[in-house]
């Protein structure tokens, strides 16, 4: 009869959640952390699962966050009435990063997407507030015209169609990306 009051998952595990066959009969009013992090997630699919969450009693939304092993504990997060959709959050005191252009040593502008300092395998930007976007990682982006491609940019210009119930994409061997589409009831014969 326990319930749980603290889920940390990934991007993608809540996606999963919120489709799951019974979703509908949970009670979500005593969780009160849902933080996120491990991926990427889109502006849209973060809208949906917050909106599925308040759907089932839930009173708090998604806290997305950014970290890795190699640097000790999380580097970013959100804090409730701060948040900014596809942000990761404001870095936490006494973590110091950059953003550099791409492949280089010269600082980015504002909304430039290049390497985030604590890890240069993964593409991101810094807003003139301070919030933090994660791109993805360069190894998932494709190179075209000298530009990179995210699978995330694609997930998100899916999911502007608004013909969609979720989707997915991922760079293959060749070099290409596969996309996993799940269109909305309805969407199939148009």
């Amino acid at each position: 009869k326990s319930k749980p009051n603290h889920m940390c998952v990934t991007p993608a595990s809540l996606i999963e959640l919120i489709h799951t066959k019974g979703f509908k009969k949970i009670d979500l009013s005593e969780v009160y952390t849902w933080g996120s992090g491990g991926e990427g997630m889109t502006r849209e699919e973060e809208n949906i699962i917050n909106e599925k969450i308040l759907q089932q009693k839930g009173q708090y939304k998604v806290t997305n966050g950014y970290g890795a092993s190699e640097i000790g504990a999380p580097f970013s997060t959100e804090k409730d009435g701060v948040n900014r959709a596809g942000s990761v959050g404001i870095p936490l005191p006494g973590n110091n990063y950059i953003i550099f252009k791409h492949g280089t040593k010269i600082m980015a502008q504002y909304n430039e997407v290049g390497d985030v300092c604590i890890m240069l395998k993964d593409a991101g930007y810094v807003d003139q507030d301070g919030f933090l976007y994660v791109k993805g990682r360069y190894v998932d982006a494709i190179q075209k015209d000298g530009k990179y491609i995210f699978p995330v940019d694609i997930e998100d210009a899916i999911y502007e169609t608004r013909m969609i119930k979720t989707c997915a994409v991922a760079k293959d061997e060749e070099k290409d990306f596969n996309m996993f589409v799940v269109p909305l009831p309805g969407v199939e014969n148009r």
